[in-house]
């Protein structure tokens, strides 16, 4: 169903019990839309980045070592590196540094989510996601957040996140992949 409704697929390989070479083989074979390989313990990660997804996110706290490896077995995959911070947004300065720190890591694309108090964090987020030259996600999370959620390609985000349901959810705010298409269908 994931297939007929985005562009992207994100996939937590890490947290599918009893991944085999068969089923990872076939879900490869079978794909219509570019998988994104969310890196997480990397219990199954040399027998994922075989198969070359095209998108592999990275945690801010990953080793280099790590991301290099990925590039070297998988050259055609887009590197994201992320950050995520639950609690609150940081300020500009701060959100900068980490900007800076996933260049320096080798990021491809750099993804930042934050958890939006108020709304003027979301509105921040934005004009900062604005002033960027290179491929950036910058969003943020909870109910103040969502603006960022249906707005941010407006701004320049590579890439926007939605659930298939509302039980999929990975972060408080995020939209259905149907609400998201209908606000977008409105531009």
């Amino acid at each position: 169903m994931a297939q007929k409704k985005a562009d992207v697929i994100e996939v937590w390989f890490d947290e599918i019990k009893d991944l085999t070479d068969e089923n990872l083989s076939k879900l490869f074979k079978t794909k219509k839309v570019p998988v994104l390989y969310k890196y997480q313990d990397g219990k199954n990660f040399e027998r994922i980045i075989q198969f070359k997804p095209e998108f592999i996110d990275f945690d801010l706290n990953s080793s280099k070592t790590l991301i290099n490896k990925a590039r070297k077995i998988s050259p055609k995959s887009k590197i994201i590196v992320s950050n995520h911070d639950f609690d609150k947004t940081p300020e500009t300065k701060d959100l900068l540094k980490v900007l800076k720190q996933m260049h320096q890591k080798g990021a491809d694309i750099c993804k930042i989510a934050t958890y939006a108090n108020k709304i003027s964090d979301s509105i921040r987020m934005l004009s900062l996601l604005s002033q960027q030259n290179s491929s950036t996600i910058m969003i943020c999370m909870g109910k103040e957040g969502r603006i960022t959620r249906t707005t941010g390609h407006l701004f320049g985000n590579y890439l926007m996140y939605a659930s298939l349901t509302p039980r999929d959810r990975t972060a408080e705010g995020q939209l259905t992949v149907d609400q998201l298409t209908e606000i977008l269908n409105d531009y």
